[in-house]
């Protein structure tokens, strides 16, 4: 029971630790509605007022897309798989020439790189259809 108890409290740690940060960058994920001018401001040849928000269009939400996309796989994919990396490598190593330990330790770097080259082909796919549907902004993550 206590080793149960002690697996469940590494695992909670270790989720805050990834996602509390995350979260708390999340913050320019949405690029409109968020922004009051302080004073009168011209945006496109759009005169708005102070106390004024940013209003939505076609272009934002495209970017909010980009945005979401980029932060699922770039601040949460990447770090847990370098994590499960880390933890395959630690179960390699540690395995003490127990067949089925090591045969554990590479299903599991095996599933993280299928998981990362699947998250890379999404990350594709959508750049690739944004790209089609005509959004201007910069997109390239690199």
């Amino acid at each position: 029971m206590y080793k149960i108890f002690l697996k469940s409290f590494f695992l909670i740690i270790l989720i805050l630790t990834i996602f509390i940060p995350s979260v708390s960058f999340a913050n320019n994920i949405i690029p409109c509605g968020i922004e009051k001018f302080t004073t009168q401001t011209t945006i496109n040849n759009v005169v708005y007022e102070a106390g004024q928000t940013k209003p939505c269009t076609w272009n934002d939400l495209i970017s909010l897309i980009n945005n979401v996309l980029n932060f699922i796989l770039f601040k949460l994919a990447i770090p847990i798989g370098a994590i499960m990396f880390c933890y395959a490598g630690f179960l390699l190593i540690t395995s003490g020439g127990d067949t089925e330990a090591r045969g554990t330790a590479k299903k599991i770097a095996l599933g993280v790189v299928k998981g990362l080259v699947f998250a890379a082909a999404a990350w594709l796919i959508v750049h690739l259809i944004l790209d089609t549907l005509g959004y201007d902004g910069s997109w390239i993550g690199f």
